[in-house]
């Protein structure tokens, strides 16, 4: 599969939605998947191939985790599938950083619906503008403004820092300024 030619249709892929929200498991999800796609690969094969694909956070990502977790409590809402969440939350580390995680194969929702907004909001116990949400897709954050959550379209580590010392979240984060 190349990424550009099918990058943009992959959140759309009916078998990836029902898997993303646990709608199904990994086992319906490959020959489902590789039958939507028409792939010639053996549904075994692809999904050796799929769970590789899960890679480890940013570089720094942690470390920036744990800085702000002294002062802040973090929750994470992420579209997310069992598979790729069990290395990444546990293997990988992640996951002991948030104080609450609201993977979409766990809620059975997926950002950009707002109905995924609202069930943190709701589990949280807090309005909506006393979260500040960061995401790196602009339709997800988009969708976060519309709830009244403070909303911020960042990509990767840098830009996030900035956008937090913007915000006045400055304690403990190093790295460039823009000032």
């Amino acid at each position: 599969m190349a990424w550009k030619r099918y990058g943009r249709l992959w959140p759309e892929s009916p078998a990836l939605q029902r898997f993303e929200t646990g709608a199904c498991a990994i086992e319906e999800f490959a020959p489902a998947f590789t039958a939507e796609w028409g792939l010639a690969i053996d549904p075994s094969e692809f999904l050796a191939r799929f769970e590789s694909w899960a890679r480890g956070p940013y570089q720094g990502a942690l470390e920036l985790l744990a800085t702000l977790a002294g002062d802040f409590f973090l929750a994470c809402l992420t579209n997310m599938n069992a598979a790729y969440w069990r290395r990444i939350r546990h293997d990988m580390g992640l996951g002991h950083h948030f104080g609450r995680c609201f993977a979409s194969h766990e809620i059975g929702l997926l950002k950009p619906d707002p109905r995924a907004y609202e069930h943190v909001v709701e589990e949280l116990g807090c309005r909506p503008e006393a979260i500040a949400f960061f995401d790196d897709t602009m339709k997800n954050v988009e969708a976060a403004r519309n709830l009244g959550l403070g909303a911020h379209h960042v990509v990767g580590i840098e830009a996030l820092k900035e956008k937090l010392r913007d915000l006045g979240i400055t304690g403990g984060i190093t790295g460039r300024s823009a000032r």
